[in-house]
């Protein structure tokens, strides 16, 4: 077994939350854990949340980082979440800090209840708290109003332990375990922020389920002798987000870094990450950010090209007081030109839908009129192929060509001729040989006929001189 002093947080979920006589306050409860595997891969026994644990809950803060906004738009107010930074404090020491307000306190040790998840009992770890209304009275209005519709309300809680023991990869913290505070965490996408669900699944919402490290911070104690054996010291920080890519990120990340070595991934992007590597050894610590790019394939394997590894750091900027409100009227601005382009393309959408409508109505009436314009074209071509056959037949016939009218040329030229000038002009032609055979062999043929009943005078009749002795 491994011995070390560490701080892990874990996300839970805002059980219960109850109007109080007193104007200053509202009763609350908090379901704190279970006791089966968390999302974020530890374990903590009943046994060892009762020893120490529970009794350690008694009058431990709740804090949060609430995010105010306007009468304007007054929905769009939400919690953060532990909002980690690293600071270094006047002994020169790092540390992690969480930029949150207390709200709140407990008012019990914690304490044991069985509740039902998907069918099946389950116990858990509760306890039992006040929220200070007079002094955050928007965002206590919030936790309300979730809790009324339903909204399972998470929070985080930070736990101090020095003992674990890791069995089958899996991280089983052991007593003695001390409650350090609750963070009330993002319940629902609000605003501009993102929803951030619980590690356990008796604090979430079902269909959210997946973890973002915020930080893992690993520090020493630089001022113990150096002849004395000192403990490790972490402080870790876990919150779920609704991004499947950050998970998939620390998988392929950590497996290659050192053992002293610990990741927090800043942001994602599309095709790049921005991540803190922070390096610890037995006289120093190192803290370093990077940028990073990945690809995603189609069955979702995120491939890190570490090939790609940048250093960074953030930028800031001050601007001025005015110039905040000029963005801020340009942000409303937009705001209610991208409302009225969503209003146009709704009624866009909806006369697109009559319009799909209207024309599959006349596709259908189009399909049986073309049905009927084919019968009725075939019939008028039929009677003009009659005629034509009747005409050409009787030509063929005075040509005494009947032979000739029956065959499959003839008959497929009169066939087209109904449409075909050209077809008419051959099945002419025939007609035209047919008729110019006919006089040659008239002509062949011919006899010259005397008529000897006709007389007349075969002497010629003139008297003058020239006409008769010439």
């Amino acid at each position: 077994m491994e011995k070390r002093d560490s701080k892990k947080v874990f996300q839970l979920a805002l059980n219960e939350i109850n109007n109080s006589e007193d104007p200053t306050k509202v009763d609350c409860s908090f379901i704190i854990l279970d006791f089966e595997k968390s999302l974020n891969n530890t374990v903590i026994s009943k046994e060892d949340a009762l020893n120490g644990l529970s009794k350690s809950i008694d009058n431990k803060p709740i804090v949060g980082n609430y995010n105010s906004t306007d009468s304007e738009n007054p929905d769009d107010d939400n919690f953060k979440g532990h909002e980690a930074f690293i600071d270094e404090n006047k002994h020169g020491e790092l540390y992690v800090g969480l930029d949150t307000t207390p709200m709140g306190v407990f008012t019990s040790e914690g304490y044991i209840e069985t509740i039902e998840v998907d069918g099946e009992s389950r116990e858990v770890l509760m306890a039992d708290a006040i929220l200070w209304k007079d002094r955050f009275p928007e965002a206590i209005e919030l936790l309300q109003e979730w809790n009324s519709r339903g909204v399972n309300i998470n929070t985080s809680c930070e736990l101090l332990y020095s003992n674990y023991e890791v069995k089958d990869g899996v991280e089983h913290i052991k007593s003695p375990i001390h409650f350090s505070g609750h963070c009330i965490l993002a319940s629902e996408e609000r605003g501009d922020l993102p929803l951030v669900n619980p590690a356990y699944e008796t604090s979430k919402l079902v269909g959210f389920n997946e973890l973002k490290q915020f930080k893992k911070l690993v520090a020493q104690s630089m001022n113990k002798k150096e002849d004395e054996q000192m403990p490790e010291m972490f402080k870790k920080v876990f919150e779920l987000s609704h991004s499947d890519i950050r998970t998939a990120l620390y998988q392929v990340f950590d497996a290659q870094l050192g053992d002293n070595q610990y990741s927090y991934i800043r942001d994602v992007y599309d095709s790049n990450f921005i991540v803190d590597i922070d390096t610890v050894t037995e006289t120093d610590y190192q803290s370093e950010t990077f940028k990073y790019d990945f690809s995603k394939s189609e069955d979702d394997k995120i491939t890190i090209n570490f090939d790609s590894k940048t250093a960074v750091m953030k930028k800031t900027e001050w601007i001025e007081l005015e110039e905040t409100k000029q963005l801020q009227a340009q942000i409303s601005e937009k705001d209610s030109t991208i409302q009225s382009l969503n209003n146009e393309k709704k009624d866009l959408q909806e006369k697109f839908n009559s319009a799909s409508e209207t024309i599959t109505s006349l596709n259908s009436t189009v399909e049986d009129l073309n049905s009927y314009k084919e019968k009725y074209e075939q019939a008028q071509f039929e009677e003009k192929l009659e005629e034509k056959k009747e005409i050409y037949s009787a030509k063929f016939s005075a040509l005494n060509a009947t032979e000739k009218f029956d065959s499959e040329e003839v008959q497929t030229l009169i066939e087209k001729s109904v449409t075909d000038d050209e077809a008419q002009f051959s099945l002419n032609s025939i007609l035209v040989d047919l008729v110019e055979v006919k006089n040659e062999q008239k002509k062949d043929n011919q006899e010259f006929v005397q008529l000897n009943n006709k007389r007349q005078n075969l002497v010629p009749v003139d008297e003058d001189f020239d006409s008769r002795y010439k």
